[in-house]
């Protein structure tokens, strides 16, 4: 019913029909008992706010009020679409899924060694030993005489690992010789939010799905710490546009343990369906077989970002932190395999009204962090790092294993001399 009466209201309760459900404000509530009090007792009673029984009646209308609002919601939690907090988390339970607890750091690492050699509950760390990642608990080194496995960082949130900067042994063995990540770390991430399980409810309603893809993406985002995959298919017998092999599918996963999603993809796809992939773990069949299953774990490319604006009437400094969160959030969100475009950048550095109107954009530059090799004389290997190239303006292609990612440190402000014109 509509705000502003007439007074007093049909009813002062929630309604369901067939658009749902609704409930009358509050000030319409305090409106129809006050119309109602003054049926009874007189149109000249004194009912402000200052008076007793106006204050009464106020109690009243906000008890009925908040009645109905928990009556809404009730009614809500039973749809995933409209459900919140706890409610959403005990909703999705019928498809089969949890709402993901706080997560810590995964990395795939490449452990090099003897033959045989039995790895007990091993630990890792970064070059500077700020960080500790925890093997699986028994690792053992195979034939090939190199094994990838996920490593889990022992403190929980996003704990950042470039490739390479994993290579320290914290528990020697005898015959474990080397520890190496390829790969940038999958942040660890806080407990999932309500649009993000909506998200991924909707997509885990194709876990029985007869489109294949579609059942292998929903188990693969369904195991745990994994927080956004993509599957390609190439069903062709050349090789296409994203050098995936003739009839193959590739997986690419953020976060999670490799032995997991590997086992997802195996359990999902189609039997002689080839899988192409930098990580291969071996899952045995139910018939005792060992298959190779291989799939990428996302790569997150760190763009730099350069700004340019001429401030004008109004202008705050503190408009440029908020300018810089708002591009990081952006990029970082950006989804796997989809580029960075300039035009993109200049609408996710405009600040809403009336912060956008103290200022002008004149030019965007961007460019992607690249690592480089060198080689050590003095030691037994390569030294790696990453250099960053001036900004240029341009769009910056990703790959379909990548991601963008870009924190406000990656963000800068340049100011122009003077306001365009």
């Amino acid at each position: 019913m509509a705000a502003g009466g007439p007074y007093p209201l049909n009813t002062l309760a929630a309604v369901i029909d067939s658009t749902g459900i609704w409930a009358p404000a509050y000030i319409d509530i305090l409106n129809s008992l006050v119309a109602s009090y003054q049926s009874i007792f007189g149109s000249d009673v004194y009912l402000a706010s200052d008076s007793q029984d106006g204050q009464w009646l106020a109690i009243i209308a906000r008890a009925i009020f908040d009645t109905n609002q928990a009556m809404v919601a009730t009614y809500n939690a039973f749809s995933p679409a409209t459900a919140i907090g706890a409610g959403l988390s005990s909703v999705v339970k019928i498809n089969g899924i949890e709402r993901k607890v706080p997560s810590q750091s995964t990395v795939p690492v490449d452990l090099v060694g003897t033959t045989g050699t039995e790895i007990l509950n091993g630990v890792v760390s970064d070059l500077a030993g700020a960080n500790r990642w925890d093997l699986p608990a028994s690792v053992v080194i195979p034939y090939s005489g190199l094994i990838t496995v996920t490593a889990t960082c022992e403190t929980a949130g996003a704990i950042q690992a470039g490739i390479g900067t994993i290579s320290v042994i914290v528990t020697p063995v005898p015959g474990w010789q080397t520890v190496y990540n390829r790969f940038t770390a999958a942040p660890g991430a806080p407990v999932e939010d309500d649009f993000t399980l909506r998200r991924r409810q909707a997509v885990s309603t194709a876990l029985p799905a007869q489109a294949i893809l579609g059942a292998i993406l929903a188990n693969v985002e369904a195991q745990p710490g994994v927080q956004r995959a993509m599957i390609y298919e190439n069903d062709s017998n050349d090789t296409d546009i994203d050098t995936l092999p003739p009839h193959s599918i590739a997986v690419v996963a953020e976060g999670g343990a490799t032995g997991d999603i590997a086992g997802a993809i195996a359990h999902t796809k189609p039997p002689g369906s080839y899988t192409y992939g930098t990580v291969a773990v071996g899952i045995i069949d139910s018939a005792g077989i060992e298959n190779t299953i291989r799939y990428f774990p996302l790569t997150l490319v760190t763009l730099t970002i350069e700004i340019h604006i001429a401030p004008l009437d109004g202008w705050l400094s503190a408009y440029a932190a908020q300018i810089r969160a708002q591009v990081a959030d952006f990029v970082s969100t950006l989804p796997i395999g989809y580029d960075s475009y300039l035009s993109k950048l200049y609408a996710a550095a405009e600040l809403p009204e009336p912060e956008g109107l103290t200022y002008d954009v004149t030019e965007i530059r961007q460019t992607a962090a690249k690592l480089w090799f060198s080689f050590d004389v003095l030691g037994a290997g390569f030294d790696h790092g990453f250099w960053h190239a001036l900004p240029a303006g341009g769009d910056v292609p990703i790959a379909f294993n990548e991601a963008a990612f870009a924190t406000t440190t990656d963000v800068s402000i340049v100011y122009a001399t003077a306001p365009p014109g």
